[in-house]
């Protein structure tokens, strides 16, 4: 005989297998020449995820010396923190050495005043090449931007007016209705 509270407890366990099959039902992911596309039903939400070559999809060849450019900071920005731990390193060996009584006070400064110097450099390279990574990558998102605004415009300007006319969303369903 089941009570009150059984049935209690089986209503979350059928709530979560009604929204697993709805999301199955609301989303169609296919297999379109080797990348992933969503089919969305009005609900909206996640499909699969988007491979990472989908980032590239609007790159034209103008775009490579920018993609290169940002490449390469990248790397150069990525060097920094392995050559700190480097310098870092030889700084501490100054110091054990020191301890150790190899090295005397004055070459013990020399030494760590030299490796500090290079420090203050690399901090100095690192905000430079920082900044122009940065810079790199916000440029080629802007020419990827530019590209996808102008891909759908012109497909845009290319469809014929019924498509605008029978859209069930957006300004163009809006207007008929709105003179009646």
């Amino acid at each position: 005989m089941h009570t009150a509270s059984d049935s209690h407890r089986s209503a979350p366990i059928e709530k979560n297998d009604a929204k697993r099959s709805n999301k199955r039902k609301r989303f169609n992911a296919k297999e379109t020449n080797g990348e992933a596309t969503e089919l969305h039903s009005k609900g909206g939400g996640h499909g699969e995820k988007a491979r990472w070559r989908t980032l590239f999809n609007f790159t034209t060849k103008q775009h490579a010396s920018t993609l290169l450019l940002a490449l390469t900071l990248s790397l150069a920005s990525g060097i920094v923190v392995p050559i700190q731990a480097v310098f870092l390193g030889r700084i501490f060996l100054a110091f054990t050495s020191f301890g150790a009584t190899s090295l005397d006070q004055s070459e013990f400064r020399d030494e760590v005043v030299k490796y500090c110097v290079y420090l203050c450099a690399l901090g100095a390279a690192s905000w430079l090449v920082d900044g122009l990574y940065f810079t790199s990558w916000l440029a080629f998102g802007e020419l990827q931007g530019q590209s996808a605004r102008l891909k759908l415009f012109s497909d845009m300007l290319e469809k014929d007016m019924a498509w605008f006319d029978l859209r069930k969303n957006g300004i163009g369903a809006l207007l008929p209705r709105l003179q009646m």
